[in-house]
């Protein structure tokens, strides 16, 4: 049984051999094949430094004549150019040079412009309408979060009242609680230490990658309203701690990561469960 071979009628561009083409008159075409050119990359002469071969793409535009296309004549475009189709809405034969495919419908250049004019037009305002929906609701996060952080800071401002309220009334109770304990402190390295009545209010259970093993750190709040760190350094009130530079890890659950600022909601809880 003979071959059958499958034959395209379309002439192929003469510059690129594309097939892809716009008709602008009977028997007249546009090459819009994309032509792909290589050009020596950074990598070429120096290997690691980027791609060795880099590749450039255009349209090709060549325009050129195809006899074997040409199409009954449609008569002649306002420019005295074989038409190739008629204006779907004013019904005037045009070339494809003044004309232009519109929704999958042939218009005019003049008709063409103004859907595409519409077009633009309503896409701006759906950006519009896009983007000041996206401020709106950016505002509308950003007032949040100023309500939860002027709440957060009002919680945290009573709960330092209540905190020295608290300490107050252990003291007078003699420093009361399952976490009565005396400790033994320092105002620096090398000088005498002191003693005081003082309550736990965190425990910090570190794992020493040196030694293989877990440190436990423990920090307390004294009935002076002193607080101890981990190395039993006091600072002279816990009113300061929110000014005293230390890492999120010391501050246990009273700090925070991106401001070193005393909870006071957190030592509040602990206070209230020795009364």
């Amino acid at each position: 049984m003979p071959r059958v071979h499958w034959h395209d009628p379309r002439m192929p561009c003469p510059t690129c051999g594309g097939a892809t083409r716009t008709e602008i008159a009977p028997g007249y075409w546009r090459c819009d094949s994309t032509i792909t050119t290589e050009r020596e990359g950074p990598g070429f002469q120096r290997p690691g430094s980027g791609p060795p071969v880099l590749y450039d793409t255009r349209i090709c535009g060549r325009t050129y004549q195809d006899p074997s296309s040409t199409s009954t004549s449609l008569g002649l475009c306002a420019c005295n150019t074989g038409a190739i189709g008629i204006c779907s809405e004013c019904q005037r034969p045009v070339c494809g040079t003044h004309s232009g495919l519109f929704a999958a419908r042939r218009l005019c250049a003049e008709h063409y412009e103004v859907k595409a004019a519409a077009k633009r037009t309503a896409d701006a305002k759906a950006e519009w309408e896009r983007q000041r929906a996206a401020r709106a609701n950016w505002q509308a996060e950003q007032r949040a979060k100023e309500r939860q952080a002027a709440e957060e800071l009002t919680t945290q401002a009573e709960a330092r009242t209540d905190v020295f309220e608290v300490l107050e009334t252990l003291r007078g109770r003699g420093c009361p609680g399952s976490e009565r304990q005396t400790i033994t402190g320092k105002r620096s390295w090398g000088r005498t230490g002191w003693r005081r009545r003082a309550w736990l209010l965190y425990v910090d259970r570190s794992y020493d990658k040196y030694d293989a093993k877990t440190t436990i750190y423990r920090y307390w709040v004294t009935d002076h309203h002193e607080y101890l760190d981990r190395w039993g350094l006091a600072v002279r009130s816990i009113d300061m701690l929110q000014h005293n530079y230390m890492a999120p890890a010391e501050l246990g659950p009273f700090g925070r990561y991106d401001a070193q600022e005393l909870r006071w909601t957190g030592i509040l809880k602990t206070l209230r469960s020795y009364l």
